[in-house]
């Protein structure tokens, strides 16, 4: 890397020179040999770097910029390795207040877009998107400890939600996602929630049969919502365990 960078600049100020005027009259022909022969190994060694190190050096700039797409890109690549945090900079997208904190970040949902979740469990969609809670002018991701992912897949067929539940083994991270078709449940009704991330959604369908929808939700959340109806679905449950 530190050839690449004797290059660049090398390269960069005889281009600089030329384009200056600093050189009178048309340039001699070798020398105009010389300046793309320069600027096509610049070329050759950004895409060398590039290659090699699997995108590190344009994901390294993307983290000094604390750019929201580079931190969708190094959770995408270590999310199975590291506990994440966000260092979030930006806005409440309901009441305008300015936000910068810590974020335990939970998935990535789209290319700009994060699941993080604060200290008290809650969770928010953060980024670009009209769908975010929190809207990122900066994100700056940083490792924790070293975790144990594992996922347990738990089908349902006209199963109280309660006992499905209770085969999830205990770990410290725990999100189920997935969905379930309730059966007897037009008295279901969940509290609007525009602050924050809803990871449980519903969708009736008429003769007391409802579609709930699951994204990263918790066990908890589960049981005290749908824990006293029966469904027929999949839930997949992501386990993490810290090292």
């Amino acid at each position: 890397r530190r050839r690449f960078l004797i290059l660049l600049t090398t390269s960069t100020a005889l281009w600089l020179n030329l384009l200056s005027g600093n050189f009178r009259g048309f340039p001699n022909p070798l020398k105009l040999v010389t300046y793309f022969r320069h600027a096509a190994l610049v070329v050759v060694a950004i895409l060398a770097l590039n290659i090699s190190s699997s995108g590190g050096l344009l994901k390294a700039f993307n983290q000094v910029l604390a750019m929201p797409s580079g931190a969708v890109e190094i959770t995408n690549e270590e999310i199975n390795r590291h506990l994440l945090i966000a260092r979030i900079k930006g806005r409440n997208a309901l009441t305008q207040e300015s936000i910068d904190g810590n974020y335990e970040i939970v998935k990535s949902l789209t290319d700009t877009d994060l699941l993080v979740r604060d200290g008290q469990g809650k969770l928010y969609r953060a980024g670009s998107s009209q769908e975010c809670q929190l809207a990122t002018n900066s994100v700056q991701t940083s490792r924790g400890r070293n975790i144990s992912p594992r996922s347990l897949t738990i089908h349902l067929e006209s199963e109280d939600i309660a006992s499905a539940l209770a085969k999830i083994p205990p770990a410290s991270r725990t999100y189920v996602s997935g969905g379930l078709t309730l059966e007897d449940a037009e008295d279901l009704i969940l509290p609007a929630r525009p602050e924050q991330f809803n990871s449980i959604t519903l969708q009736p369908t008429g003769g007391g049969i409802v579609v709930a929808r699951l994204e990263s939700a918790s066990p908890a959340e589960l049981s005290s919502t749908l824990g006293d109806y029966s469904a027929t679905g999949s839930l997949i449950v992501r386990l993490i365990d810290l090292k």
